[in-house]
């Protein structure tokens, strides 16, 4: 194992690194200058009681060349030398897509095997993870639904941000985060905007952005066209097939985390008065 200090601007003195003979140096260096690294060090420096005292690095993911993928670490701080296991993932996109058929609100679900729970042709929300070039959550959605849906119809303003809609920005809080800021974040609660729907804090830092589009009005026979079409990137050996369902049976077909909380929070924002009526 090697040692090395790292000097971040975010903490008042140098972290002590640990890194496995496995990370090659190369790896390393891109590592330690990725923004899913110092995005997380930037936000633990602003929100948490605890100091990092240690980073304990297990390996590191790449999703093809330049491309991080994930980060697994263990990380100990002054309170806690005992240490937590930490994975970084950071942001991905997921979208609800809004098909309108005969006055009737149908939403189109991805099916594909899931190898991590042991599930062929699980459906799922759509979704990817959020990078992009010029940094639009937006555009990333946009490409993701092409890749996984065949739709080509929208564009970034046929698109509305869940999470945003409900808690608020970083420029902007809603009544509902000035609420949870005050309740539950304390006196630094400006600095705590939520991201995303969070998954799974106990170990990943990983967000979901929840992208909901204005209902695309759409013919019977153009409806029963999209049913079990197949689409997905097969480079990345993305095998999809459509499955689209009435909006208010949704939950009924499929446990998917994004999707049972992309459809709380539309019922949500429809019940506060808050989702802009061309979204209805």
């Amino acid at each position: 194992t090697n040692l090395h200090y790292l000097l971040s601007a975010f903490h008042r003195r140098p972290i002590l690194c640990r890194i496995p003979p496995q990370i090659s140096s190369e790896n390393l260096l891109f590592m330690l200058q990725s923004p899913l690294l110092s995005t997380w060090m930037h936000r633990l420096s602003l929100n948490s009681r605890d100091t990092l005292d240690t980073l304990e690095f297990q390996s590191v993911d790449f999703f093809g060349p330049k491309r991080l993928g994930f980060i697994k670490m263990k990380v100990h701080t002054e309170k806690n030398p005992a240490g937590f296991i930490v994975v970084l993932r950071g942001g991905t996109v997921a979208m609800l897509i809004q098909l309108r058929c005969e006055g009737r609100i149908y939403i189109p679900l991805v099916q594909m095997t899931s190898i991590p729970i042991g599930f062929s042709w699980f459906p799922s929300l759509p979704a990817g993870m959020a990078e992009s070039t010029d940094g639009s959550v937006q555009n990333v959605a946009l490409r993701e639904i092409k890749e996984e849906t065949g739709i080509e119809s929208l564009i970034t303003s046929d698109l509305v941000d869940l999470i945003t809609l409900l808690y608020g920005s970083e420029e902007k809080e809603s009544a509902i985060q000035e609420k949870l800021s005050h309740e539950v974040f304390g006196e630094a609660s400006s600095r705590k905007q939520l991201q995303g729907m969070y998954p799974s804090v106990g170990i990943l830092d990983e967000y979901i952005k929840l992208m909901m589009s204005k209902p695309i009005d759409i013919g019977r026979k153009q409806l029963d066209t999209l049913q079990h079409q197949e689409h997905g990137n097969r480079e990345e050996n993305e095998y999809i097939r459509l499955l689209v369902v009435p909006i208010e049976e949704a939950f009924r077909y499929s446990t998917d985390m994004k999707l049972l909380s992309a459809l709380f929070l539309r019922e949500k924002a429809i019940a506060a008065g808050v989702l802009p009526k061309e979204f209805l």
